[in-house]
């Protein structure tokens, strides 16, 4: 008789974490080596920026299997999440600026199209929706829910002090953005958290009009 072998929904969501954080790791390190000899106008500094976002990723790693239980969803949600929602905000965000309710400065060089795409995706959208929304948030979930909430939004404002020179009102917008990630990753899923966050930073950018 066959020797079969029942496989526990929480074994599979937790290699489902392990193996979407090695693909992670796997493409986040391949950028960090490869990235500077690859694209001619890379940013040196997004190479560290790269590493310094690894190092932030493995919080999510080390915490993967304690998450509520309530909070855990498939990773094939998030991934047919971010293919759907990605194109639907670029074109939200395009009739955005073209009615004039956002303004974005000047498009990007096309010359920078390609790896400042790569670097605001693989990068800086989906680090950082796994560091707050995913294990900040979520280790702030099991004290009550409106704490992970407002927690993990003031973080995310604090985290980007020195983006924004210490101008309050850019870090208090950033804490609302963190907001409406927060609630989009809790009430949807994750993917297409990481597609807003990354819709808003490239299309801000410049990155979806050609100079």
């Amino acid at each position: 008789m066959p020797d079969y072998k029942i496989i526990s929904p929480k074994r599979t969501r937790k290699q489902q974490y392990v193996a979407f954080g090695l693909v992670y790791a796997i493409v986040a390190f391949a950028i960090l080596i490869n990235a500077e000899s690859l694209f001619e106008y890379w940013d040196t500094g997004w190479t560290y920026i790269t590493l310094f976002y690894m190092v932030g990723v493995a919080i999510f790693l080390s915490s993967a299997d304690k998450l509520p239980e309530d909070l855990r969803k498939p990773a094939i949600h998030s991934i047919l999440g971010f293919l759907i929602a990605t194109p639907l905000f670029m074109i939200g965000f395009v009739a955005l600026v073209k009615a004039d309710i956002l303004v974005v400065s000047y498009p990007l060089p096309v010359y920078l199209l390609i790896p400042t795409f790569i670097f605001q995706l693989c990068i800086v959208a989906t680090s950082e929706e796994l560091i707050f929304r995913v294990a900040i948030f979520r280790a702030l979930h099991k004290i009550r829910w409106y704490v992970a909430y407002i927690g993990s939004s003031v973080l995310f404002g604090m985290f980007h002090w020195a983006a924004y020179g210490g101008n309050i009102n850019m870090i208090f917008f950033a804490v609302m953005m963190g907001l409406l990630f927060a609630f989009v990753a809790d009430k949807i899923n994750l993917g297409v958290a990481i597609s807003l966050h990354f819709v808003w930073n490239y299309g801000l950018m410049g990155g979806l009009f050609i100079d």
